[in-house]
């Protein structure tokens, strides 16, 4: 049959701090590998209309998994997500829109068993997301290293990978942040909260498809997502963080 499917958005607008897409996708592509895991990881650009499109198709099935990568914005008391505009601008979408399109009334999110906000401070930002029915919430407390984020992101998913329930599997992950040799980042492990601990030890990425007999339902083809492997095929890296004076240095060697 066809593979299930772990979903990850992500909004990068060439207007706010960059987030490292491409070293994000390889680390979740990494560990679904090294785990052995039948997941496939799908990525596409966080816009308004892919983010009610995603949300709309996973009501048509009982469950699904979403890594959500965007900045959380705080202006004037008012509490927002950095989305894009589909031009690679931002478009904010403060609490008020988000509540609409998550469907605060109808607890909309019911259907997404896991989702991992991979923003900085993006707290706050999980209450929504728990008060429009998402039973899982993976969330930062304070601003965390992105290179911090993405290695507890990683040993989350490889836990997962190999079959471990999700409270395991953050547990897990916030104690390979711990044991990390560099002490900034693992002094950032305790910033990582999981809302929903209720029956987050039940909870393994084969049970979050909510089909427990393994037959599987597809959610219908976003044309806005592509595999994984193609998206970093596609996209080369960013550029170097220490990438001045490298030609000086090239040129000396040479």
């Amino acid at each position: 049959g066809p593979s299930p499917e772990l979903f990850m958005l992500y909004a990068s607008p060439l207007d706010q701090t960059p987030i490292n897409v491409h070293r994000e996708v390889e680390a979740l592509e990494e560990a679904l590998a090294d785990s052995g895991s039948r997941f496939r990881l799908k990525v596409g650009v966080a816009t308004a209309g892919s983010l009610t499109k995603l949300l709309t198709l996973a009501r048509s099935r009982k469950g699904l998994v979403l890594h959500l990568s965007a900045h959380a914005i705080e202006r004037h008391g008012r509490l927002g997500i950095v989305l894009e505009d589909g031009k690679a601008a931002s478009h904010i979408l403060w609490r008020e829109n988000l509540e609409e399109i998550l469907g605060v009334r109808e607890r909309g999110l019911k259907n997404i068993s896991v989702l991992f906000l991979s923003a900085c401070s993006s707290e706050a930002l999980a209450q929504i997301f728990v008060e429009c029915g998402c039973r899982h919430v993976i969330a930062t407390r304070e601003k965390v290293h992105d290179t911090a984020a993405r290695h507890f992101a990683q040993h989350l998913y490889l836990s997962l990978g190999v079959g471990q329930s999700l409270l395991a599997a953050w547990e897990c992950a916030r104690q390979a942040l711990r044991i990390e040799a560099n002490r900034d980042y693992a002094g950032q492990a305790e910033h990582f909260v999981l809302f929903g601990q209720h029956g987050a030890d039940r909870l393994t990425l084969e049970s979050s498809l909510g089909s427990e007999d393994g037959a599987l339902e597809s959610v219908p083809l976003l044309r806005e997502l592509e595999d994984a492997s193609m998206f970093l095929d596609a996209k080369l890296p960013p550029r170097a963080e220490h990438f001045v004076g490298r030609a000086q240095i090239m040129a000396e060697l040479l």
